[in-house]
């Protein structure tokens, strides 16, 4: 029977103190979704209320707030992480990241890089060249006139950066997009819809410093 022991999920966590992103191997996130539903598949067959089921209930709840643990300090660094290439312009993958932390960064870099763009083309009286792109941004409409300065939108304002803390309906956001959201998902949504999924306390803001 897995156990956390074999995923060193108290060894990562330590290293996780650190400033820096720790090494992990880049199918971490699968191997703990294999080895928790291994888990879920020996605790069905155990007799209810037994010991067995009792251990194996107490070790699904350590390796599950373990993992979320990890991955909530191992999200904040990636955040960090992309704020800062998005200035240096540097695209390349860091090497401590999965898989599935790679295309999380990328989708933030995407983001990050072109709204610093478009904020900077404001300032200096340039026309935006590029769109914004990432985790649930919002559409531009091509080869419109130039908007005046003091007409134009902030998206950091018209958007607020979002981690769920559950499972959301399919809904339409501000933007007239569809919007299906799942817990941990960190998304980008219009201000009145975050702030509506805020106070039904389906998600918390995202401050990037």
């Amino acid at each position: 029977m897995p156990d956390a022991s074999e995923l060193n999920l108290d060894s990562i966590l330590s290293r996780e103190k650190q400033t820096k992103l720790s090494q992990l191997d880049p199918d971490f996130f699968e191997t703990v979704l294999r080895q928790i539903g291994e888990l879920e598949s020996e605790k069905s067959g155990a007799e209810p209320d037994s010991k067995k089921d009792e251990d194996i209930t107490e070790q699904l709840e350590v390796i599950k707030g373990q993992v979320r643990d990890i991955m909530h300090v191992r999200m904040y660094k990636i955040i960090r992480i992309a704020s800062s290439q998005s200035v240096k312009r540097d695209k390349s993958d860091p090497p401590a990241m999965t898989h599935v932390e790679v295309k999380f960064y990328n989708a933030l870099l995407s983001l990050m890089t072109a709204w610093r763009q478009d904020r900077l083309d404001q300032v200096l009286g340039k026309r935006p060249t590029k769109k914004v792109t990432g985790i649930a941004a919002p559409r531009k409409e091509p080869e419109k006139p130039e908007v005046p300065k003091e007409n134009k939108k902030d998206v950091s304002k018209d958007f607020i950066v979002l981690r769920l803390l559950r499972n959301v309906p399919t809904f339409v956001g501000m933007d007239e997009r569809n919007y299906t959201l799942a817990k941990e998902d960190v998304v980008m949504v219009p201000t009145v819809n975050a702030k509506a999924l805020i106070i039904r306390k389906a998600a918390v803001q995202i401050v990037m410093k």
